[in-house]
């Protein structure tokens, strides 16, 4: 039996060696499955979900999503690593009294998800209602008031649209105003799914709350400086001091007392409340700009000098000591004999040219730096107009003359020129150019002629000129020829005469010759 036996194991033993090498070709048959479960419950906030696992692999992970009842969308989406095979997570900042489906999954590292089980098998769990106590209250950001919980308040505030409102889930921070501060300030709170749990919460806004760098500081506009940082009305026993620099000496604090016109400064405040100090302002930069104004007046004035009188005034710097560092300083066109010194004075000017426009340019100096300028302008006196030289004198006709002058300034409003004969009435002549003509006059004598430049104030020196008329060639000729004329006839007369004279004697002679050859013949004939 035993040889039997040995027989038959030998003839088995292939058949086992085949079973066994191919029986390790499928190891997924004897992989065992990953299954989870889990259970939550109500806590502050949310819920707690304990998670209980096995067979799971390394490097697997948990999907968890909260819906909100009615709300297609989930409003919580958590992946979290595996860690154990029993595990807790909290979920927080829900709405209170509030119905929620959880969803858990176990992703495993091969990607393959297995759908997680819960323990009570109910498809709903719903949130516990929500207390005073359990929100805290913040000052989390300067300026505002937060109220932080574990619950999503974001939906329990009575405004939750209200533009001084900043939230999120977990925290609601209200812009607090001038008068929020040093007073009771009170939120209302209305979780909109529990019934009857309004609550509201009053908490005192204390000085450490204020936004110090947002404090609103109104720079000073004139000397002495002030600034005025406007602080919450309410608190009280809340003072700034301020220091400066500036003005070249940024590492020298200058009290804000002693500060200069057109300066740049840097001026910080130190916050005090009940003289201690808790805070310091933003700095405060600014230039005083005096509004200077100086008022010019002329006190004596000719037509080649002025005596100008100078006040200068501010407004926002009223104070003397303050005006008296600034300094005059005039244009080329307006020099002094001495300058004056602010905050009034006199700047006198002399070698002016008469009757001549002039512009003064009083520049404000501080520290060489021109600040300002003012402009005065005025016209110098009428002058006397310049001397006339000796007038020109051309004969147009024996009885006609022109007379002539060059140009002259004439200082005054008026150009006008003014000619006379001397001594002869109605003869005066003004033109606007000296170029006059006097005619009819006498033949052959002597005349003064006078020229005055006239500016309609005051007239120039007379320039005086003798000349003398010339004879009348017309009747010169007209004489000379009666004269011609009367000798001519004359002549003819006399020699008519004479000729007259000769004819008679010539008959008178051949009368008596006549005669005489008569008287022969009678007396031959007697004979």
């Amino acid at each position: 039996m035993s040889g039997l036996c040995g027989a038959t194991i030998l003839l088995l033993m292939p058949g086992i060696v085949a079973l066994v090498k191919f029986e390790p070709t499928t190891p997924e048959q004897t992989k065992p499955t990953p299954e989870c479960s889990y259970s939550d419950k109500p806590i502050q906030g949310g819920f707690l979900i304990d998670i209980t696992s096995q067979n799971v692999p390394t490097g697997s992970r948990y999907n968890i999503s909260i819906n909100e009842e009615g709300r297609p969308a989930p409003v919580e989406r958590l992946s979290i690593s595996y860690q154990t095979s029993n595990q807790s997570e909290e979920i927080k900042h829900l709405k209170p009294c509030t119905e929620y489906e959880l969803r858990v999954e176990l992703v495993g590292s091969d990607g393959k998800t297995t759908l997680c089980k819960s323990s009570v098998r109910k498809k709903k769990t719903g949130t516990i209602n929500m207390t005073k106590d359990h929100i805290y209250v913040t000052n989390g950001q300067p300026g505002h008031v937060c109220y932080q919980s574990d619950w999503d308040i974001s939906s329990s505030l009575s405004k939750p649209n209200n533009p001084d409102v900043q939230f999120d889930n977990a925290t609601i921070c209200f812009k607090l105003t001038d008068e929020n501060f040093c007073s009771d300030f009170t939120v209302n709170f209305t979780p909109e799914n529990c019934v009857k749990s309004s609550f509201s919460i009053t908490e005192y806004i204390p000085v450490g709350f204020i936004d110090f760098s947002g404090i609103s500081q109104q720079e000073p506009t004139g000397l002495p400086a002030e600034i005025k940082p406007k602080l919450p009305s309410n608190c009280e026993h809340l003072t700034v001091d301020y220091t400066c620099s500036g003005n070249g000496r940024d590492n020298h604090s200058i009290d804000i007392t002693e500060l200069e016109p057109f300066t740049d400064y840097s001026c910080t405040g130190l916050i005090k409340h009940n003289n201690v100090s808790i805070n310091k302002t933003t700095p405060v930069r600014f230039s005083i700009k005096c509004d200077l104004t100086t008022t010019i007046t002329p006190s004596h004035k000719t037509n080649t000098s002025i005596k100008l009188r100078l006040e200068t005034t501010s407004n926002n710097c009223p104070e003397r000591s303050t005006l008296q560092r600034l300094s005059y300083k005039f244009s080329d066109g307006c020099r002094c004999k001495s300058t004056p010194t602010p905050p009034e004075g006199t700047c006198s000017l002399t070698g002016l040219t008469p009757y001549t426009n002039y512009t003064c340019e009083v520049h404000h100096t501080y520290n060489s730096i021109r600040v300002s300028s003012e402009t005065f302008k005025w016209k110098t006196e009428a002058g006397t107009p310049g001397n006339i030289n000796e007038p020109n004198v051309g004969h147009l006709e024996n009885n006609v003359i022109k007379v002539t002058c060059e140009k002259v300034t004439f200082s005054g409003p008026e150009r006008k020129y003014t000619a006379r004969l001397l001594g002869v009435g109605g003869s005066t002549q003004t033109k606007e150019k000296c170029d006059f003509e006097f005619k009819d006059l006498s033949y052959l004598t002597t005349y003064t002629v006078e020229v005055v430049a006239d500016n309609g104030i005051l007239k120039s020196k007379p320039a005086i000129k003798e000349f003398r008329t010339s004879y009348n060639k017309k009747a010169l000729v007209g004489i000379l020829f009666f004269i011609i004329i009367t000798n001519i006839s004359a002549v003819a007369a006399l020699w008519f005469d004479h000729m007259k004279k000769h004819k008679t004697k010539f008959k008178m002679q051949a009368n008596e010759e006549m005669r005489f050859k008569s008287t022969a013949f009678y007396v031959r004939m007697v004979v």
